[in-house]
């Protein structure tokens, strides 16, 4: 598989977690959040205490709480935010995404019903 810059949209336990999987698996990660202090931790320590307490995060991951900075040039875009959020966030990318990605979703707990209003623009 070529590496691929991924855009990890969630540093909470899973959005962090499946970033180390990327990251392991050769890919250049860029984890996104909105609380500074989270992602200067991230940056600095290379932990994530909020969520784990005794990991070490690779220092080739990337936070940052620009989303334009971290969606510059990706290849994909992981969604990994809450999912009460996740309309949110996707109006925020498409506002600011300038080029085609390939977009995946790992959210918890989403919904099991739709409406017809879900399908259109966010």
């Amino acid at each position: 598989m070529e590496k691929q810059t991924v855009a990890v949209l969630g540093p909470g336990s899973w959005g962090t977690a499946l970033s180390q999987v990327l990251n392991d698996n050769g890919h250049e990660v860029r984890l996104w959040g909105n609380i500074q202090e989270q992602i200067d931790e991230i940056n600095t320590a290379h932990t994530n205490q909020r969520y784990f307490k005794d990991i070490v995060i690779s220092d080739q991951i990337t936070a940052t709480t620009d989303l334009k900075a971290a969606l510059d040039g990706v290849d994909a875009i992981l969604f990994v935010v809450p999912t009460k959020v996740t309309r949110l966030v996707a109006k925020q990318v498409a506002e600011t995404l300038d080029h085609p990605v390939t977009v995946m979703h790992a959210s918890k707990r989403a919904r099991t019903w739709y409406t017809r209003s879900d399908f259109s623009n966010p």
